[in-house]
């Protein structure tokens, strides 16, 4: 994790050169690169390196986009009765809640519950192997969430039902956006879809409310 800033480039360079000269592979593919980061920028620079494809992402900026009542209201009449009328189905089933984790202990908690249903989805799904979440990736994102911190940090939303957990999206936070990292929600539920209320209600509301983008 790397903040913009003039040194960025500096930095992100040594870290694609060390991962090449010591991952042994033929091929590395890099899925969802953004066009505005500077290792996109050292990709488009090497010529052993090709884009293979292009896509446009979902992605919610300020000041364009008007507040949380702006953002709604350029959402199709649709989506919108969708969205709330899984709200009103989850409601039906006990207490909604949401929070935003950013407490080392809790966090990390909370990154075990996120891959244990994260795995069990992709198992279902037939996607990720046997162990689509290695240990040393727990690890990695539990001492994140402890050392990253202040202006850029790791955060879990989550969206508990009765106080229990049904929805939690791993995201960093820095000065300008939340970026959403990893997804998951408690395929009981699946019927009433959290995960959609997390994100369409829950997640992006928060962040259009303090002025972030949300992507």
């Amino acid at each position: 994790m790397v903040e913009d800033g003039p040194e960025t480039t500096r930095r992100v360079a040594p870290a694609w050169e060390m991962l090449q000269r010591t991952r042994c592979v033929d091929m590395l593919n890099l899925a969802h690169v953004r066009s505005d980061t500077a290792l996109y920028g050292l990709l488009t620079q090497d010529r052993r390196c090709r884009i293979r494809a292009r896509s446009l992402l979902r992605w919610v900026r300020w000041p364009h986009a008007t507040g949380w009542d702006g953002y709604l209201r350029s959402r199709s009449g649709t989506h919108r009765r969708k969205v709330g009328q899984m709200r009103r189905r989850l409601a039906d089933r006990g207490r909604i809640g949401f929070e935003v984790v950013d407490c080392a202990d809790s966090f990390a908690g909370l990154v075990d519950w996120i891959l244990l249903h994260k795995s069990a989805r992709m198992a279902s799904q037939g996607l990720g192997g046997e162990e689509p979440f290695p240990a040393y990736c727990r690890e990695f994102l539990r001492l994140a969430g402890r050392q990253i911190r202040g202006r850029s940090r790791f955060v879990v939303f989550l969206l508990s039902l009765d106080g229990a957990p049904v929805a939690a999206l791993i995201s960093c936070i820095d000065g300008k956006r939340v970026e959403a990292l990893i997804v998951t929600f408690d395929d009981r539920y699946a019927a009433v879809s959290p995960g959609q209320t997390l994100f369409a209600e829950s997640s992006i509301r928060w962040a259009l409310e303090r002025g972030l983008e949300f992507g």
